[in-house]
């Protein structure tokens, strides 16, 4: 698709994503924030993802959380269910932590304070 107003990101916020599928170049800050637990996407392909975005002019931040599942901020997940056998659920520490951190760099990349 031909992009008439030339518009382009100027940073991105990933939570959770899937890592593995991606083999585009990224031309803008991105943070990434997924859980070590996530059985859906996971860690290790962000991680990979990431490493090998280290010479890119844009930078790639990492946020893995240790004992993080997917949705850890989806609140509707509550204390964990299971769907297509994948397991769902909200932590409210690690979702205060990463909305902290995609707020800061938003600020950071964008302009303004957090």
């Amino acid at each position: 698709m031909v992009n008439p107003e030339n518009l382009t990101f100027k940073a991105g916020v990933a939570y959770y994503p899937r890592c593995a599928i991606f083999s585009g170049k990224i031309m803008f800050p991105l943070l990434i924030m997924i859980g070590r637990n996530d059985q859906w996407h996971l860690a290790r392909a962000c991680e990979e993802l990431a490493a090998g975005r280290a010479n890119d002019s844009a930078a790639t931040d990492l946020v893995v959380y240790p004992d993080a599942h997917h949705g850890f901020v989806e609140p509707n997940w509550g204390t964990g269910q299971s769907v297509l056998g994948f397991r769902l659920e909200y932590e409210a520490k690690t979702a205060q932590d990463s909305f902290g951190r995609a707020k800061a760099f938003l600020a950071r990349n964008l302009g303004g304070s957090p």
